[in-house]
């Protein structure tokens, strides 16, 4: 994990990224994490994971609609300045720790320029291990998750 390199993101953000991800004792296949931040990438408001466990590989709730979720049920926005943007990160941690492909699935999408947070741009890891950064308005991806299916 420690030689993941997220450009562009404050120390401050950077570390807490690697606190999450390093104590999560679960055991899984892959991590998943979203988090939530201001505009310039200083501040974190929420962090959110999904996880598929590898003994029942069940499909969960993926980390970027877990994250809409946990800001709504703890009235987080009513903590926010919902006139303020904000930006969320998405990545995926590999067993081995590197970073892998993390772009918000089409439903995830639709979430998040549903919410009643003004999301500006969305970060997300690619199978490379570099962070993508696309505008809210711009994202797309005709991906469909194999739990979707099940369970929408």
């Amino acid at each position: 994990m420690n030689d993941i390199n997220i450009i562009n993101f404050p120390k401050k953000i950077t570390e807490m990224l690697y606190y999450y991800v390093n104590n999560n004792n679960i055991k899984t296949r892959f991590k998943h994490y979203a988090f939530l931040m201001d505009k310039n990438n200083s501040t974190l408001y929420e962090v959110a994971d999904n996880t598929i466990l590898v003994q029942t590989c069940i499909p969960s709730i993926h980390a970027e609609e877990f994250l809409i979720k946990k800001i709504t049920n703890r009235n987080i926005i009513g903590k926010m300045n919902l006139n303020r943007k904000y930006n969320i990160l998405v990545i995926k941690i590999s067993p081995n720790g590197t970073l892998g492909f993390s772009k918000p699935c089409s439903h995830c999408i639709n979430k998040i320029k549903n919410s009643n947070v003004k999301i500006d741009t969305i970060h997300y890891s690619n199978e490379s291990g570099n962070i993508i950064c696309e505008k809210r308005t711009k994202i797309s991806n005709k991906h469909i998750c194999r739990g979707r299916y099940k369970n929408n």
